[in-house]
């Protein structure tokens, strides 16, 4: 017999349910690194995957089983939360090589950095595509974030058609057309595509071509190409002439692990402000609207 799990309920075991006390080894382990720049990942957890669990099932104790998903949860859901979960990892992994460092731990930090770009996109552009599925498929969901910024107390609400939204569909179907579709010319989504870029044209230097070029000073402290100017530096001829060179030291290169940190936080910062629209939409949508497409989606009822 299926349990039936009422919003009531989903909001009560919300209130309790923390990355410390019910997450997994790694979420519980890791999550004190990340908190403080990317607070969103663990508010999204709470707020969306942790009702598509067995946690929501008071009977069930063993911890094995409360992670699993509940039955008949819709598959673009679960799709949702393995890619959410799958960035977090990559960012752990990420923090395992800066912590205990093995020889390509460089290397590999880069290509997890990237990874986890590759599935932040592929989170945030599911994420608009159920919040479009929940509106119709009608409006440019920008509109649902600014809705109640577009209503004033004068508005006359028995007009109908004051709050029509517009027949809007993304300006695109691949991935980066939603994104830019749902985040439009935010100052965020700028930043955060320039810093990703960069980290993949750095990871790109590292799988495609020869081993980065490193300057080595007093003993183990390595200097390597700054993101910015690795397109400099793919031959190490040139870096060989870099090092002859205090100017261009300073200017091009950066300590490794300097950068290494500087990376993995700008990171953290910018996807916890991309996380803020997504999981505020859902929030509306879920607890204030209680709109029956993303309930039925959750098998959640209302009340």
């Amino acid at each position: 017999m299926q349990y039936i799990v009422t919003l009531g309920s989903t909001i009560e075991v919300i209130k309790k349910t923390y990355f410390a006390n019910e997450g997994d080894y790694y979420q519980k382990s890791y999550w004190p690194l990340l908190k403080e720049r990317f607070p969103n990942c663990e508010d999204y957890w709470r707020n969306f995957v942790v009702p598509m669990t067995r946690r929501m099932e008071p009977s069930v104790t063993d911890q094995r089983q409360r992670i699993l998903p509940r039955k008949h949860v819709s598959e673009d859901l679960l799709d949702l939360a393995s890619l959410h979960y799958s960035m977090f990892m990559h960012l752990v992994f990420s923090y395992d090589h800066m912590m205990s460092p093995r020889l390509s731990s460089f290397e590999d930090f880069y290509l997890h950095l990237a990874g986890a770009c590759d599935l932040a996109e592929g989170f945030l552009a599911g994420s608009y595509l159920v919040i479009l599925e929940c509106v119709g498929g009608r409006a440019n969901v920008s509109q649902l974030a600014r809705r109640e910024e577009a209503r004033s107390p004068a508005e006359d609400q028995s007009d109908p058609g004051q709050m029509a939204p517009a027949a809007l569909t993304p300006a695109s179907t691949g991935r980066q057309g939603l994104l830019d579709d749902y985040f439009g010319a935010s100052e965020e989504w700028k930043q955060y595509r320039y810093h990703a870029r960069k980290l993949r044209e750095y990871r790109d230097a590292i799988w495609r071509n020869v081993q980065i070029g490193r300057v080595l000073f007093a003993g183990d402290m390595a200097l390597v190409p700054r993101k910015e100017h690795i397109a400099d530096y793919s031959r190490w001829p040139s870096v060989h002439l870099a090092a002859e060179d205090p100017g261009r030291l300073q200017n091009h290169f950066i300590v490794m692990k300097e950068q290494m940190v500087q990376d993995i936080e700008t990171l953290e910062t910018m996807l916890n402000g991309l996380w803020h629209r997504p999981t505020a939409d859902l929030k509306r949508l879920f607890f204030d609207d209680q709109n029956a497409i993303i309930l039925a989606k959750y098998q959640i009822t209302p009340g």
